[in-house]
């Protein structure tokens, strides 16, 4: 069907990734020590190395392929976060809450507070801002995290990730890949 896009490279990748972990682990059976004599493990070493090699190189090139055409479009990711009127930000909001009201109680009001938004089809904040109440919205309302606060350290690994793979450091995987070795 031409309208869609088809998660090939991801299926390579995972397929490539499962035949690498069970060439890696006939090493396990390699390493053993014989009694008196080795009874084959070591033999098992020259099909072993490669396939785990040969299937790598192709989990490798698969995740290429599928980062050398990946878009990312910010607006749509956070519309799908708004899609529930924010209630997956639940658990960060009853935590954050807690300090100031106590665990079980924080607990118990945005429990009640999702149920509520899921029910009228509000937005959780609308909602918790009239559960909590005044004194305690004005304190913590503003200082609520907010999805962007839970990437965590993403956005620098992932520069990181580029400016190395921009600097040559992916450059056997991408060059094996494109002699047509990995297909």
């Amino acid at each position: 069907m031409p309208q869609k896009s088809n998660p090939i490279s991801a299926e390579l990748a995972i397929g490539f990734g499962v035949l690498a972990e069970t060439a890696a682990a006939a090493m396990f059976r390699a390493i053993e020590a014989g009694h008196e004599r080795a009874a084959g493990e070591w033999q098992v070493e020259w099909q072993a190395i490669p396939d785990v090699f040969q299937a790598a190189a192709g989990a490798l090139a698969a995740a290429g392929s599928i980062v050398s055409g990946l878009r990312v479009f910010p607006d749509r990711m956070r519309s799908n976060l708004d899609v529930d009127g924010g209630r997956i930000m639940s658990e960060a909001y009853m935590i954050a809450l807690a300090g100031q009201l106590g665990r079980d109680k924080a607990h118990e009001l945005v429990y009640e507070a999702v149920r509520q938004s899921r029910d009228r089809d509000e937005p959780l904040l609308e909602v918790l801002s009239r559960s909590v109440g005044e004194p305690v919205w004005t304190q913590l309302g503003s200082s609520l995290p907010k999805p962007e606060d839970y990437i965590g350290e993403a956005a620098g690994v992932c520069d990181a990730a580029v400016q190395h793979w921009r600097s040559g450091g992916a450059k056997i995987v991408t060059d094996t890949a494109k002699e047509g070795h990995l297909s």
